[in-house]
């Protein structure tokens, strides 16, 4: 129970139970201080509820973190895949343009002929 210091008690003389003016001032400190420590238990409850709101935040921060840091990812993976099949395409086209030129000065992106491969699928083929 949550007695509030000197609600319903009184101090001095006057004493309307059989207790001493003593045990009267004690009664009264230990109301006092489970009074305070009750202010002292809501205060480190008040600080532990503001700590989990950070922790949630923090946690949606980091979820956030780690979904972006996922997009990142398959976006350089898709780039570094895009890059092989680029360089596949660049060693086609030299290679085809090897065939009709005799020096590697004169290489030119051309149109490749029937009779070559074809790019490697879903590229488009190199304008002349």
């Amino acid at each position: 129970c949550d007695h509030r210091p000197g609600d319903g008690h009184q101090v001095g003389w006057y004493n309307k139970s059989n207790k001493t003016k003593e045990e009267t001032v004690v009664e009264i400190k230990l109301e006092e201080q489970i009074a305070g420590e009750t202010e002292a238990r809501k205060a480190k409850m008040a600080e532990v509820n503001q700590l989990a709101a950070q922790i949630t935040s923090l946690d949606a921060t980091m979820k956030q973190m780690a979904a972006k840091r996922q997009e990142l990812v398959t976006k350089s993976n898709q780039a570094a895949t895009r890059a092989v099949e680029l360089q596949g395409v660049i060693r086609y086209l030299k290679q085809a343009n090897g065939q009709k030129t005799s020096s590697p000065a004169e290489v030119k992106i051309a149109e490749p002929a029937e009779e070559t491969p074809e790019p490697p699928e879903g590229e488009p083929r190199a304008e002349a």
